[in-house]
């Protein structure tokens, strides 16, 4: 009898990604083993549209397609991470590349962190829905499942906790920044058609007026002055998406302006600090 193969192809709900776990591995919490996401189950499309949890990928975002999760080393001490995952977490959530001095002394300030439980646990409440605004937008926050539920303090692990103490932890070394989320199907240049005014009139633009975004975070406009020179963007996707604008080094002065996807082509801004606090918009192909 020939020996049964693992599942080689695309993640599939229900097609295992191996037939007996690794060793020091257990089966993935979020996925059952298969790999697929959560929400799509591997099909990378939602009625025709882009999977918004996985974006496309198709794969779970816990175990990264792979079916399976390490098992801790220590289980007593689930927040002791090695210098090579550590490496892992910031190359791939954090922009500024890391040399082996500056991973020694980011590695020894974030174990003195974690072996306080009362900072472990201060730093836990958080991610509760009503402080975690200043996580919006960033790369690792958006990819957590949890993040667009009502509860996004539930099922963190120690990397989420070393991603919030990279990101906005004011002991940390500061080597490395957040990256942004920020789709392709919003980079590209967005033309207002129409817009509310003060009267709450819907109103037609009497001169073209066009919002680019581009996949650096920069942002180019014509006509639109309630965007200030030096503006970047993010986006945060939830039960309330919204397109984040900060001026340079002023995360302080975010504005948030909420951001209703009608379709791949179209969107409404609704933006209070703008002259149109409503506005519609289409891409420009």
């Amino acid at each position: 009898m020939a020996e049964q193969q693992p599942y080689n192809g695309p993640p599939q709900r229900g097609q295992k990604r191996y037939v007996t776990l690794s060793p020091g591995h257990e089966e993935c919490y979020e996925c059952g083993g298969d790999g697929a996401c959560f929400l799509c189950g591997g099909d990378r499309t939602i009625d025709g549209k882009q999977c918004s949890d996985c974006h496309g990928r198709g794969t779970c975002l816990v175990c990264r397609g792979v079916g399976q999760l390490t098992i801790t080393a220590d289980d007593k001490d689930p927040y002791v991470i090695g210098l090579a995952q550590l490496a892992e977490i910031v190359a791939e959530f954090h922009d500024g590349g890391l040399n082996d001095a500056q991973l020694d002394e980011v590695a020894e300030a974030w174990h003195l962190f974690a072996a306080d439980a009362s900072r472990v646990e201060a730093q836990g409440s958080l991610f509760e829905a009503r402080n975690n605004e200043p996580l919006h937008g960033l790369t690792w926050w958006e990819q957590r499942p949890q993040s667009r539920t009502a509860h996004p303090q539930h099922g963190l692990t120690p990397s989420d906790h070393v991603n919030y103490w990279l990101s906005l932890n004011p002991d940390r070394p500061n080597h490395t920044t957040p990256k942004r989320h920020r789709p392709d199907w919003l980079v590209g240049t967005w033309v207002c058609t129409e817009y509310v005014d003060d009267e709450e009139e819907t109103v037609t633009p009497d001169s073209n007026r066009s919002i680019t975004l581009h996949a650096d975070g920069t942002i180019a406009t014509e006509n639109v002055d309630s965007i200030a020179a030096g503006t970047t963007w993010r986006y945060h996707e939830g039960e309330t998406s919204a397109l984040l604008m900060s001026l340079p080094e002023a995360v302080a002065r975010t504005r948030r302006a909420r951001l209703v996807r009608e379709a791949d082509d179209r969107l409404v801004l609704i933006d209070p600090a703008a002259d149109e606090a409503e506005s519609t918009w289409t891409r420009q192909h």
